[in-house]
């Protein structure tokens, strides 16, 4: 049967088991374990080790000057920018506030002129895609079959006769096989239109059109058989 000792003089510093009461709120020293608690209210600092367990109760732990996580860490980030986040795991969305960049220059989102960079950091329109490469960009139309596989692609090719501009392409299957492709001289200011690789028409800077040859005589000229020209 508990003694109650508040009206008495006692030493407790031995004393073993369960003791009932409030601890005064100046730091106990020699206190080294409390045993179960159905609940624990700590006002100020907490010193110890957080065990590996989850810690469901844990609402807040002041300023950290570092923090390791292994696993899952589930909370809110500041709106602040957090610039030791190098991963977030799988997103089911994500709204930007404000510019987007991603490593450098490979995207580039310009939220104050609403323009969109891919391989820029600094898009001169709605959307500029920049390529040190031959080929700019693919427009893709894939099939349950490869070989159907229909592109559209704007290149920059690296040679040809008339010293090509730039060049809208069809192509077919995996290894875009040539179908096609209307190209532009930025030397003559020639537009050459291709089926396969093979040029088929000419308008050249006078607006003379030549179909089978690429040396127009006139607003119309046509190779015929013999190769010889026929101008209209």
């Amino acid at each position: 049967m508990a003694k109650s000792i508040a009206r008495f003089l006692a030493d407790i510093a031995s004393t073993t088991g369960v003791l009932d009461g409030t601890l005064s709120t100046a730091a106990q020293p020699n206190v080294t374990s409390v045993g179960t608690l159905s609940s624990l209210t700590v006002s100020g600092a907490l010193d110890g080790t957080l065990s590996t367990a989850a810690q469901t109760n844990v609402t807040s732990v002041g300023t950290l000057s570092s923090l390791t996580v292994s696993g899952a860490l589930n909370g809110t980030l500041s709106t602040a920018a957090q610039t030791n986040v190098t991963s977030v795991g799988t997103l089911s969305a994500l709204t930007v506030s404000g510019d987007l960049t991603v490593d450098t220059s490979t995207l580039k989102v310009d939220s104050t002129n609403n323009r969109v960079g891919i391989g820029n950091t600094s898009p001169a329109s709605l959307l500029d895609v920049s390529s040190t490469g031959e080929v700019i960009s693919t427009l893709r139309s894939t099939s349950t079959s490869g070989a159907r596989q229909a592109t559209l692609r704007l290149n920059v090719p690296s040679t040809g006769g008339d010293d090509p501009a730039g060049r809208v392409q069809f192509t077919y299957g995996t290894g875009y096989t040539v179908a096609g492709s209307i190209e532009m001289s930025h030397t003559t200011n020639n537009m050459k239109f291709l089926t396969g690789t093979t040029e088929r028409m000419r308008i050249d800077a006078s607006g003379n059109v030549g179909i089978g040859t690429g040396s127009p005589l006139g607003n119309l000229t046509i190779a015929n058989a013999a190769g010889a020209n026929a101008p209209t």
